[in-house]
């Protein structure tokens, strides 16, 4: 693996993660297909240098092949003289036979490494799409997301103005129960006779009540502001 595909592996992770973190589905899509990209060329350039092995392979093998020939030849021209063309002629289809059979690895290798390279391409390709899709469906699941909140958002702001007039109703009814409780209270004084002062006292205790719901819609209203 190259320094390069590390790194961006590395980096399609950090971004992939940070994305699942903070809920960055596009960030982490993004981080996704880098990290799928780069592994992809590291497949690419891992097959290429097999196929480069291969052919080096097959060059080494040939050149064995052609030394043992040239050897044996050699041998047999010092052991048998009458026999030199005959050998020398074998040699050479051997060594013919050989170029061949390289030749074909040859051809067969760089085929092979076409293939290689045209499947990895596609994969790329493929990444890419996928990439894109996801991309695609996290743009869209945000903005479903973002409409949903708005919507929460509104109701609750009805539900707060709701519970606001609803407080306000509330409170209103219960200062004018309480200001109904002090007249009643202040004609019973008055038609039973009972002293001033003590229509007084009552008074003052009504005006205290009265001064504590006022206080208590007040309350209420600051809380669902």
């Amino acid at each position: 693996m190259s320094l390069e595909n590390k790194f961006d592996q590395l980096k399609g992770s950090v971004k992939e993660g940070l994305g699942k973190l903070t809920g960055n589905d596009k960030l982490q899509a993004e981080g996704f297909a880098e990290k799928v990209v780069s592994k992809v060329k590291e497949a690419a350039e891992d097959a290429f240098d097999g196929v480069k092995n291969v052919a080096s392979v097959v060059a080494d093998k040939a050149a064995d092949v052609k030394d043992a020939v040239v050897e044996k030849a050699a041998e047999l021209k010092d052991g048998a003289a009458d026999k030199a063309e005959d050998v020398k002629d074998a040699v050479e289809d051997k060594v013919e036979d050989a170029k061949e059979v390289a030749e074909d690895v040859k051809d067969a290798a760089a085929d092979k490494a076409e293939d290689v390279k045209d499947a990895v391409e596609d994969k790329v390709e493929d990444a890419k799409e996928v990439a894109e899709d996801v991309k695609d469906a996290a743009a869209d699941k945000a903005e479903d997301v973002k409409d949903a909140v708005e919507d929460k958002v509104e109701d609750a702001k009805e539900v707060a103005e709701d519970v606001k007039d609803a407080a306000a109703d509330k409170a209103e009814d219960v200062k004018d129960a309480v200001e109904d409780k002090a007249e009643d209270a202040k004609e019973a004084v008055e038609e039973e006779g009972f002293a001033g002062k003590l229509f007084s006292k009552v008074k003052e205790v009504a005006e205290d009540v009265k001064e504590a719901a006022e206080d208590a819609i007040e309350d209420v209203k600051k809380m669902v502001k």
